[in-house]
């Protein structure tokens, strides 16, 4: 995705974040940290510039978990 925006990334910079993300999550009794390559995409392909893209994303995805969750329960 970087390439395709002409983007430089870090990747010791990447890889450091998602590393003490782990940790504290480790310690915090959270669930591992990794990267929605799929959500990404998509948000690319879609022209989404902000972070609020991200967050809409995942508030649609609670939604339908919520909705289809019950729905889907005894398949």
């Amino acid at each position: 995705l970087a390439a395709k925006a002409g983007d430089r990334i870090n990747p010791n910079q990447h890889m450091l974040s998602l590393g003490i993300a782990n940790v504290v999550n480790a310690v915090g009794s959270g669930m591992l940290v990794s990267g929605s390559l799929t959500r990404s995409s998509l948000n690319f392909e879609e022209g989404a510039k902000t972070g609020i893209a991200s967050i809409l994303s995942g508030i649609f995805l609670l939604c339908g978990i919520f909705v289809l969750g019950p729905l889907v329960q005894y398949i």
